[in-house]
């Protein structure tokens, strides 16, 4: 017999934590130095912004110097995959402007690619699952170790005879109307006037009792191996609403929500017990400038979304923080919206939730 387990009632083992912001500095570039427009970590909390011969000093939980290794950064936020394993759900946030290293740190090196979503769903089982353990490369980002870690346990719960299974969404938030990267341009043998309606508008956010904030007709893949997840990223990042900005020539303009769903099938006494967990790797849109366009509404109307939409997350995380604050205000954003299960939206004091800049 089956039985659901809630994440928020299951593990007795609770995660603990808070929301955590973890700085990372690149190397300077020229024109920062030109300048003279500098972040120097001057510990492992503090750092230094120079600007015009001006310091400001900033505090955080966490901060990185330019010689920090993806191993290293990826540490810093372990934890928050681990609480996946245990029942939990977990947030992992990369923000900053375009050109600050945030592909770099979430992905990794050589993220290139032009694979399916269903060559990448026959992917043959990973060496982790088959027993043995693939070398992760030097510069493999966030992602793919947490993909290889989910991985990794999925093997130690099949020597218990448990069985553990991981799906993947991969959702854009763009103009606050929400797509699915995976299937951009799915076609119907029939020609649906509501198809075509829907994708104008975007995907719609559902609640249910049982499964919780889902995203009806969003693509679900069943991952055989971190490997199989990787390609799928690849071809889904093809679909992104990117723009010229001042900071770079290709610029993400929306929110990408990656989440990895693990369902676990554990033995408690005589009863097959079934355990859900979401692991949430969010990439937000940078809020920049860039350059006018053609049309000067549709500019315009992007950046006041993008700026809104992280307006409505720091309102949420600043609520949550807050003591004695009865409503959260996560329906002011789909992305908040999406992300309203989380227990760190209601357990300010046992959570997961991570920002990596």
């Amino acid at each position: 017999m089956d039985e659901h387990q809630s994440k928020m009632d299951g593990p007795d083992d609770k995660p603990k934590g808070s929301v955590r912001v973890c700085i990372r500095v690149r190397p300077q570039l020229k024109r920062e130095v030109v300048y003279r427009q500098v972040v120097e970590a001057v510990s492992d909390k503090v750092v230094h912004l120079l600007r015009d011969g001006s310091i400001v000093e900033a505090h955080f939980d966490r901060v990185f110097d330019q010689d920090v290794s993806q191993q290293e950064a990826y540490a810093s936020v372990s934890d928050a995959v681990e609480a996946v394993t245990k029942g939990y759900n977990s947030t992992i946030f990369a923000y900053g402007q375009t050109g600050t290293g945030k592909t770099y740190t979430i992905l990794g090196g050589s993220f290139t690619g032009k694979e399916s979503v269903s060559a990448a769903r026959d992917e043959p089982p990973s060496a982790s699952k088959l027993g043995g353990r693939n070398e992760l490369p030097k510069y493999a980002g966030i992602i793919p170790r947490a993909a290889d870690e989910l991985f990794q346990f999925a093997q130690q719960s099949a020597l218990k005879a448990e069985k553990v299974d991981v799906f993947c969404t991969y959702l854009e938030i763009y103009n606050e109307r929400m797509h699915d990267l995976l299937e951009p341009f799915k076609k119907s043998r029939k020609k649906d006037p509501l198809d075509v309606s829907r994708k104008k508008a975007g995907l719609e956010l559902r609640d249910d009792p049982e499964r919780g904030i889902y995203v009806p007709g969003s693509t679900v893949v069943k991952l055989t191996s971190a490997q199989s997840l990787m390609k799928i990223l690849r071809r889904g990042n093809k679909h992104r609403t990117v723009r010229q900005t001042e900071m770079n020539q290709k610029s993400s303009r929306s929110h990408t929500i990656l989440q990895l769903s693990v369902e676990q099938k554990v033995n408690r006494g005589d009863k097959a017990v079934l355990i859900r967990s979401k692991l949430n790797l969010v990439d937000l849109a940078g809020s920049e400038r860039f350059p006018k366009m053609e049309s000067e509404e549709e500019r315009i109307q992007e950046q006041r979304t993008i700026n809104a939409s992280l307006s409505a997350l720091a309102n949420v995380i600043a609520c949550i923080t807050e003591k004695g604050r009865d409503h959260i205000p996560y329906r002011d954003s789909k992305l908040t919206h999406l992300l309203q299960e989380l227990p760190w939206w209601k357990l300010p004091d046992d959570n997961c939730g991570d920002c990596l800049a």
